[in-house]
Order: structure tokens, then sequence, then C-alpha cells
């Protein structure tokens, strides 16, 4: 178990993201205005396998299924993501853009670099490099003066922090018909042993709003949201050698 104590202003909104991209397998409890508790089960707990007793995991019960129940489990676990795959494509996927005409051009520039059969990482990978590459990252970037939101990043002021990253990269990444999705949430760590550790297992840190981030997730068929980094600031550490670093971004 994972408890956050929230200190500074913190909002419904921003916790939410923050459960939301935990782990599934761990219970989360964050502790702010009002304290907020959640138990996200695995995956299989969506399709039928119902709740768990303190000692089992989801893997023994199916295990313990009859094969018609596990054979019933499995049909439900491929309509269930057949269906969320139509779903994200549809709410996440190329339409969801409304035929941002810069924003395609920029998609259509960096997909030549690639070969037509690159897979969707390659491409999502791609994306990270191309802003890496072009823009800088800044607290305190230049207000645009001839264009609004992420045009005015793109063609004019070429610098900011990871909203401006984050939403552009969705929005290139939708236009290439790979649907993506924008997070917002806090980068936590530090991570300590709670008083009630030895009783518990449980784990604390502090969260600030020092500590608030922005990053991408991208839907793969089969394996759902996997996040990704679109701030140059955290590039190295979270790609390594998949990004080329020459001529390092602010």
């Amino acid at each position: 178990c994972f408890n956050f104590i929230w200190q500074g202003s913190a909002n419904e909104m921003a916790i939410r993201a923050l459960l939301h991209t935990a782990s599934p397998m761990r219970t989360m409890n964050i502790t702010g205005p009002e304290t907020v508790s959640i138990k996200k089960a695995e995956v299989m707990a969506w399709y039928g396998l119902g709740e768990l007793v303190e000692t089992e995991t989801y893997f023994d019960k199916y295990l313990e299924m009859s094969e018609e129940e596990q054979n019933e489990a499995y049909y439900r676990y491929v309509y269930l993501t057949n269906e969320y795959k139509l779903y994200a494509n549809e709410m996440y996927g190329k339409d969801s853009n409304a035929a941002i005409d810069v924003i395609d051009k920029y998609a259509e520039n960096i997909l030549k670099t690639l070969d037509p059969d690159a897979f969707t990482h390659d491409k999502v990978i791609a994306v990270v490099q191309f802003l890496y590459d072009n823009y800088s990252y800044s607290l305190t970037p230049r207000l645009p003066t001839s264009y609004g939101g992420y045009d005015g990043f793109l063609r004019e002021t070429r610098e900011g922090y990871c909203v401006q990253f984050a939403t552009t990269m969705t929005l290139i990444l939708r236009s290439m018909g790979i649907p993506a999705r924008y997070v917002e949430g806090y980068l936590a760590s530090d991570f300590r042993r709670a008083e009630d550790y030895e009783e518990t297992g449980n784990y604390e840190c502090i969260v600030t709003d020092q500590q608030a981030h922005a990053w991408v997730e991208v839907y793969y068929d089969g394996l759902g949201w996997l996040p990704y980094e679109a701030t140059p600031k955290f590039v190295k550490s979270y790609y390594g050698s998949l990004i080329s670093l020459g001529g390092e971004s602010g």
C-alpha cells in the first residue's frame, strides 16, 4: 500500500489523475483536503472473477475455476477488450482531433522519416525525438503573440514545460491514428516506510505542487494504456538509448 500525503493546493481532478495512473495491483491512500482511498483490482476483476479474499490472487482464483468458467472468463475478456479498443479509437484516435491541419502537417513530416510499416512504439519515439530536437524546456516560456495554445508553442515560442509538450505530443499521435490521451498528475518519489509499516507494509511520501506533471498515455490493443514521457527534462532518464541526445534540449 502506498500513502500520498498531500501538501499544498489540490483538486479532485488531480487526485483522480494520480489514482488513475497507479498500478492496478496497488492499494493507494491519499490524504489531502479530504482522505481518498481506492483499491484498483487487477484486470481480471472485469472478467467475472469477483472479489478476492485477503490471501488470494486472481491467478489463484482462475486456476480454481472449472474449464467452463475459465472459457467464459476468457471470452468475456476478448469481448470487453474489443469493445474498449473501439471506444479508445473513437474517443482518443484521429477523428477526435477535429481536422487540425497544422498538427497533421507535423505528423506527416515525422512519418516520412519512418518505415511505412513502423510499429506504433517506433512512431511514438519518433514524436518524442522530434520534440526533443526542436523545442526547449522552460518553466517560464515566452507568451506567443501570433498564435495561441499548441499552435504558439509549435510555430512561435518553441519552448514550454510539461503541459505544452504533452499536449502537442498527444495531438500529433492522434493525427497519426494512434489513440493517445493527455494525463496530469504528480511525480511521486522518495517513498519511506510508514509508521505502521511492520503491521501494514505501508510506504508513504510527501507530494507537493512542485511535483505536478503532465505526460502522455498511448493505447495498445491487448495491453491497454502505456505511459510515455514528452518533456525533455525527463527524456534521458525515461528512454535512455532509445532517444538520441545530440544537441540536448534545455
